[in-house]
């Protein structure tokens, strides 16, 4: 009975053997290919995160993610979203180089390129620097005549800090003719202006 036993069994282990012997090499080599194109496919996927990842995120959440951190940790958020275009962003990262703050050196030329982004988007803030630098002759060649032109555009989208600049520059004469009127009615906005912000 055991040798009756022994001899489908011994033969099934010699068929078993002789299958895996003979399939094995094509086997393997059909898995590795699997497995190289599985390993090549997650690399290019690793590779497109990587390189295009921060770029197609939301500019918006970047910056909104930028907010909701203490200043000297969110500048690097801020950085990012300025990169992927938000305007308002732009235009605190310009603010952090001209002010050298958060962010290493006072650079005014950093902050002049982020500035223009924003301020050619309609930024009042960018607007008004842009406006400053242009008659404080910081990285640009100074030009009392822009620097007018820049505060009024920024004044005239309400931002209070250029309609003061802008009454002033009426009073002085800064890049347009002195008109006292002029000065007193801008005065009376930014005031009226700065009550409604500090409400």
């Amino acid at each position: 009975m055991k040798n009756q036993l022994s001899k489908p069994l011994l033969f099934l282990a010699a068929a078993i053997i002789g299958i895996l012997t003979i399939a094995s090499p094509s086997c393997l080599s059909n898995v590795d290919r699997v497995q190289d194109q599985d390993s090549t496919i997650v690399a290019d996927q690793e590779t497109m995160t990587t390189s295009h990842g921060e770029s197609n995120e939301d500019p918006e959440v970047l910056f909104n993610k930028a907010k909701s951190m203490k200043i000297g940790e969110s500048v690097e958020w801020y950085v990012k979203a300025a990169e992927a275009g938000h305007t308002e962003a732009q235009a605190r990262v310009g603010w952090f180089y001209y002010m050298g703050l958060f962010i290493g050196e006072q650079d005014y030329d950093k902050a002049f390129s982020w500035f223009s982004k924003a301020a050619e988007k309609g930024n009042p803030e960018a607007q008004y620097y842009i406006g400053i630098m242009y008659e404080n002759g910081e990285s640009v060649k100074k030009d009392s005549n822009k620097a007018f032109e820049w505060v009024k555009k920024s004044a005239e989208h309400g931002f209070f800090k250029a309609q003061e600049e802008l009454a002033y520059m009426y009073e002085r004469g800064i890049g347009t003719t002195k008109d006292a009127a002029a000065s007193d009615e801008w005065l009376k906005r930014a005031a009226n202006n700065k009550d409604n912000i500090y409400q």
